[in-house]
């Protein structure tokens, strides 16, 4: 059957209007296989593994020539005599006042446990001799939908469309230097981090956007020789989320 131009003028708006709604209209509820996740915050115990959260700030960089290395590196460092962990995070130093001064990185000493060891203060480092760890996830932290590696995007549900991607002058804003890529919806990211003897899944709040996620993870694993047992080391930073389980989480199986 032939259309006529009316009629294929009223299909094109029919497939148009349907496209809108189904982008721009948030997700009704959460799939049943997903109603069990939590924040990672919340999470105490997966399986066989404990979850620790060890700081509710991100992780710094350490900068290059420190303890010995010629680059930029991430602020997991193995301690010389291999019994114990050192990260460098970010805190905000406050003024009497309650206001932010500045900000300033230190490095704290754990044991495979999460317990604290020590905390230098802000021109201190740890003893060199000892090794970093590397990030497992690399840079590619804001593609994690690929539904592979050790950390990867189950589901995201959409909660609030930013309508400002609907802007057609919005392109002329990547001519700023300060441009920020743009993000579509706000919503639940639903992750599982894969571990050897059982994954642990647990949300958070993020946006998507062209170039994937605005969810900085980092990996780290602890080498078995030191912590006898699989440990690894989660960071996370949605600063954007409201629910606060931006941090540094250890997770490591229990000893039987």
């Amino acid at each position: 059957m032939k259309l006529t131009p009316k009629q294929v003028i009223l299909l094109s708006l029919l497939v148009m209007t349907s496209l809108v709604m189904w982008c721009a209209f948030p997700q009704s509820s959460n799939k049943i296989s997903y109603q069990s996740y939590r924040y990672l915050s919340e999470i105490r115990k997966s399986g066989p593994y404990v979850i620790k959260r060890l700081s509710a700030t991100e992780l710094d960089y350490v900068p290059c020539l420190s303890l010995g290395n010629k680059k930029d590196e991430d602020a997991l460092y193995l301690d010389p005599k291999g019994e114990s962990i050192w990260y460098l995070s970010v805190a905000s130093v406050r003024t009497i006042e309650d206001h932010v001064f500045y900000d300033r990185s230190f490095w704290t000493e754990i044991d495979f446990e999460g317990n604290v060891l020590q905390v230098l203060g802000e021109k201190e480092m740890p003893a060199e001799g000892g090794y970093f760890v590397m990030d497992k996830l690399a840079a590619q932290s804001f593609r994690l939908d690929k539904g592979e590696g050790p950390l990867y995007l189950s589901y995201f549900k959409r909660n609030h469309f930013n309508w400002r991607v609907l802007n057609p002058l919005r392109i002329y804003e990547k001519d700023n230097f300060d441009f920020q890529p743009i993000s579509y919806w706000d919503g639940i990211a639903y992750l599982t981090l894969n571990m050897q003897e059982g994954d642990v899944d647990f949300k958070t709040e993020t946006s998507n956007t062209d170039y994937g996620y605005q969810l900085e993870a980092k990996l780290f694993e602890v080498p078995t020789t030191s912590a006898k047992n699989q440990a690894v080391i989660l960071s996370l930073n949605n600063g954007q989320s409201s629910r606060g389980d931006r941090g540094v989480y250890l997770i490591y199986k229990r000893k039987v």
